[in-house]
């Protein structure tokens, strides 16, 4: 783990670079939101959707796709005020105590590179296990994506790779 080499802001026992912001939802409910750059917030993102143990390749390539997701998505959460969430629904964000010093790494040095099919920004989406094969975005979704194509994957080794669901 990297070590905190500065002053960091804590919430509900989580330390977070950049600022915190408290807002009032439209249901009375208070929302604490996040403000950080982009490339911060990454820090945050990357080793809790990809092990820090990963090749620096496979962590650099989590980087890309993970900002790419981030600039496709800003404003998701628009309506309650804010870009994105910290859970699966957008991508999992832990703040600076999940960072590691191999991901962060691998954040600077693919700085502010995404990925474009026809010069715009693609859906960088990314799972945790596929059970082997990935699937086409229309059989998922109901528009064709000509980059979302089926394939065979590699996760084999993951420990959720293989899993049920009984109707």
């Amino acid at each position: 783990m990297q070590e905190n080499p500065g002053f960091y802001l804590s919430y509900d026992g989580k330390n977070y670079r950049g600022s915190l912001e408290i807002r009032l939802s439209a249901n009375g409910s208070l929302i604490v939101i996040n403000e950080l750059p982009v490339e911060q917030y990454l820090y945050g993102v990357v080793p809790r959707e990809i092990p820090a143990s990963f090749s620096a390749e496979a962590l650099k390539a989590q980087a890309v796709a993970a900002r790419t997701y981030t600039y496709a998505n800003l404003s998701k959460h628009m309506t309650n005020g804010y870009d994105l969430c910290s859970t699966t629904h957008c991508q999992v964000y832990g703040g600076v105590g999940q960072e590691d010093v191999r991901t962060n790494n691998a954040v600077d040095q693919t700085r502010g590179e995404v990925l474009t099919y026809d010069g715009k920004l693609i859906s960088a989406l990314y799972h945790a296990s596929s059970g082997g094969h990935t699937e086409n975005a229309e059989n998922v979704w109901t528009t064709p994506l000509p980059y979302l194509k089926g394939v065979e994957d590699y996760d084999q080794d993951f420990p959720r790779y293989n899993w049920n669901k009984s109707f």
